[in-house]
């Protein structure tokens, strides 16, 4: 198993999570409440309103929250600040739910996407997907002579959780695109046109690359508050754990083949 590969590769994942709940028209009047409240325990001086949505945003951990009637949300630059912080992130949102009377969440969710150097060209990350997890070029002459680019999407269930897995070879370009469109990503910079934070990511993402895609959650009904840590720590569990198995059956299987 290649240890750590999330953490190893911190600086090129962008993570999220979101927990969602039962909308109420008592909860949107409470956000406000609710925001300070998470914030009494962060402390950020930065924060927006946006569409009855209130965001806090932790520059220099490079975290944003986002409190709404329906959903609280974290959304991370980077992986290792909220790898480190997110015990104390989980219990600012537990804490936030609970001051607005919110006990029970309906869908619980983290996911990451990871942009993991591989020292590959695409064309060569796209051959070993094919051959590694399907099938042989050759094999889809019939459709489209020989392919030049592959997207997976997996649908299943590791360690109780379910998953969305996407798994592509990714140009430079492709990269930066896919980075481009992450919503809020202005709201990570300490000041707009000095901050060179997001410049920063794209550049190091400037390479073809394997993409990975894992977005793990659970929808079980009767989902209570006080499991929003644990599942934040079992998620990325989960979340390393395909990431490894992805990039394993990639190096591995495609050395062997060499």
């Amino acid at each position: 198993m290649i240890a750590s590969m999330l953490r190893t590769n911190s600086d090129r994942v962008l993570t999220h999570t979101a927990f969602d709940f039962e909308p109420s028209l008592e909860y949107m009047s409470k956000t406000a409440h609710a925001a300070a409240v998470i914030n009494g325990r962060l402390k950020s001086t930065n924060w927006a309103v946006a569409q009855s949505a209130f965001l806090l945003r932790y520059t220099k951990e490079r975290i944003l929250v986002n409190c709404h009637a329906a959903r609280f949300a974290t959304q991370s630059l980077g992986l290792e600040s909220w790898y480190q912080k997110h015990q104390d992130f989980g219990d600012a949102l537990r804490e936030g739910l609970s001051s607005i009377g919110v006990a029970n969440i309906k869908r619980a969710g983290f996911k990451v996407q990871a942009f993991i150097p591989v020292k590959l060209s695409q064309a060569e990350i796209v051959d070993l997907l094919l051959r590694n997890f399907l099938v042989q070029a050759k094999f889809f002459a019939p459709i489209c002579e020989s392919p030049s680019d592959v997207l997976f999407q997996v649908h299943g269930q590791v360690d109780g959780l379910k998953v969305i897995v996407i798994i592509s070879g990714m140009s430079a370009d492709q990269a930066k695109q896919q980075f481009a469109q992450v919503p809020n990503l202005e709201q990570f910079l300490t000041e707009k046109y000095l901050d060179t934070a997001l410049v920063d990511f794209a550049r190091r993402i400037n390479d073809d690359c394997l993409y990975v895609d894992v977005d793990a959650f659970s929808d079980e009904e009767g989902m209570r508050i006080d499991t929003i840590c644990p599942f934040l720590q079992n998620s990325f569990g989960v979340a390393e754990k395909v990431t490894e198995a992805v990039v394993s059956r990639i190096l591995g299987v495609g050395k062997k083949d060499n």
